[in-house]
């Protein structure tokens, strides 16, 4: 009789589509305590972070239960964003395939949860940001998408020999405590960044795997074993990197925050991007001698100490943009050292210490040598047309301009690919004496490079012309203390993190295409204001997106 009270109660205090009550829209804000969903609902509807199903009781809901034979099929994402709820139990919902993005994203106090029997798929930030330390995954789940569990306090991820599970999205279990991880026999897609900053010591390969082997340290793809996925971050000391590896994948080495060296022989012939970033321990890289070795943008992103780079033998190097390497890092050279390719693009116009190992004569060579590589070393592949400087002759990849460049800079239209840190010494000529930035009527523009226009002196820059250009990436505007007002291309998609840091922005008119904010885009700008349509697609605003120098964080308002 209790427990018959207590679900009609909780039906009172349901919000419903319609009187067939099949679809929950929200709830009162008087409901309390456990929830019960009723067997005739097919779907929670939420629409956003700001407009979910349970926003109103979020703060006095403490656990969700489905009655039996449940025939929900839908639960909308962010449904339960932020609420206080402490346990879930799917165990009666047969029909739910899909868990949404963000749906228990940012819940603090959920600690135990049962995932529906037949789940096939756990979306993008789904449970990221909560403490449960423990979770059972279904033998039917396939696909865990980007963030999934990110930054939770999971510790044991129970998975069966059984599983069905084949691919794992970006980040999807970076930030946790595993240490162990579980590939089934399914599994053939993994995001490079899947495990970032987690301590792994080993991973348990199904048999009947052919898709990943483990040296007990690394993770290794390939028939041959000839591609590094991914080195342990529980690994310590000097890491060797195998003689039959030919390639190194993106991310490969990334926070494995107690490797001191890495060891690269000849055959390695592609090294991906950001392979060596966030190595804070990371004392030096040894390349042994290669001749036709190819580089992903952002090598060393976010390290922040300098390490020696020794290149012993031939370095002949391929790379079309920024690898980020620590400026007053050392590079090691020997009498058998011999530079040939991009090599200015990898050392990025930036000032170096020197050591010289062996015999080399005549002294005032090699001084000069090394000169041409430490100060403003010409790129001869560059075009230089007027006031700005292409990539090659087709004038579509802006990589830099002349001194002569000041004030209003209007972008050509024909330019499709602004690479500002490719060479970077070529557009520090003018990134202090630029003010504005625009581009001609029907701009081609589709990318700006990460950290683009860094700490340049912009005070306003207008994309109402760069119809193609959706995403603005890494800190492309970050520490432009000046920049202070700035019109959004109108199909932006993606803002990428600490895009526009540390600017002077008061106010922003978000696109209603825009669909993510990432973490920090505005951290310690001047902004106030944030204006949003009712008809705005923003689904994703990342961790401390909008918090100003006065630490206040600020609310996007409808307009």
């Amino acid at each position: 009789m209790f427990f018959y009270c207590f679900y009609c109660l909780s039906l009172s205090f349901l919000e419903y589509r319609d009187s067939s009550n099949e679809v929950i829209v929200g709830c009162l804000s008087d409901i309390s305590g456990e929830v019960v969903i009723p067997q005739f609902a097919t779907e929670i509807y939420s629409e956003s972070s700001s407009n979910y199903a349970f926003k109103n009781c979020k703060d006095n809901i403490t656990s969700i239960l489905f009655e039996e034979n449940s025939r929900i099929e839908r639960i909308g994402p962010y449904s339960f964003f932020e609420t206080n709820l402490r346990q879930v139990n799917f165990r009666n919902c047969q029909n739910l395939l899909l868990l949404n993005q963000s749906i228990f994203q940012n819940c603090k106090s959920l600690y135990w949860i049962i995932l529906p029997p037949k789940l096939s798929i756990i979306g993008s930030f789904c449970f990221s940001g909560t403490p449960f330390m423990d979770i059972e995954l279904p033998d039917s789940v396939e696909i865990i998408e980007s963030y999934a569990f990110y930054k939770t306090n999971l510790f044991f991820f129970r998975i069966s020999d059984r599983s069905k599970l084949s691919f794992l999205g970006e980040k999807c279990f970076a930030d946790l405590q595993i240490h162990v991880i579980h590939i089934p026999r399914y599994l053939n897609s993994i995001a490079p960044s899947a495990f970032n900053n987690c301590l792994i010591d080993d991973a348990l390969i199904d048999p009947e795997n052919q898709n990943y082997k483990t040296d007990r340290k690394s993770l290794f793809t390939g028939t041959d074993n000839s591609t590094l996925m991914k080195v342990f971050g529980g690994f310590s000391d000097e890491y060797i990197v195998p003689d039959y590896v030919t390639s190194i994948s993106d991310g490969c080495f990334s926070y494995c925050n107690r490797i001191t060296s890495i060891r690269i022989h000849n055959n390695v012939s592609y090294i991906g991007e950001n392979a060596f970033g966030h190595c804070y321990s990371l004392e030096s890289i040894i390349f042994q001698s290669n001749n036709n070795l190819t580089f992903g943008c952002n090598l060393f992103l976010d390290k922040r100490y300098p390490f020696k780079l020794y290149i012993l033998g031939m370095f002949n190097i391929s790379i079309d943009c920024s690898i980020s390497l620590p400026k007053v890092s050392t590079i090691v050279i020997t009498n058998e050292t011999k530079f040939q390719g991009s090599v200015s693009r990898f050392f990025g116009g930036n000032k170096f210490k020197w050591e010289l190992e062996g015999d080399f004569t005549p002294d005032q060579l090699i001084q000069s040598f090394i000169d041409d590589f430490s100060v403003n070393y010409d790129d001869p592949d560059s075009i230089n047309s007027g006031s700005f400087i292409y990539k090659d002759d087709s004038n579509t990849t802006l990589i830099g301009c002349s001194d002569d460049v000041y004030g209003e800079v209007l972008i050509p239209k024909n330019v499709t690919k602004i690479d500002a840190l490719l060479i970077k010494s070529k557009f520090e000529n003018c990134k202090r004496q630029i003010t504005s930035l625009q581009f001609q009527y029907n701009s081609q523009i589709v990318s700006i490079s990460s950290l683009g226009f860094y700490q340049s002196n912009i005070q306003t820059v207008n994309f109402s012309n760069c119809l193609k250009l959706t995403s603005l990436k890494y800190s492309s505007f970050g520490s432009c203390d000046n920049l202070k007002t700035i019109i959004l291309p109108p199909n932006i998609i993606n803002i990428d993190n600490s895009c526009f840091d540390y600017t002077s922005l008061s106010t922003i008119v978000l696109p209603d295409s825009l669909v993510n904010l990432g973490d920090g885009v505005f951290w310690k700008s001047k902004l106030e204001t944030i204006h949003i349509s009712s008809n705005s697609k923003l689904a994703t605003i990342g961790s401390d997106c909008v918090v100003n120098r006065n630490s206040s964080k600020v609310t996007p308002q409808k307009s």
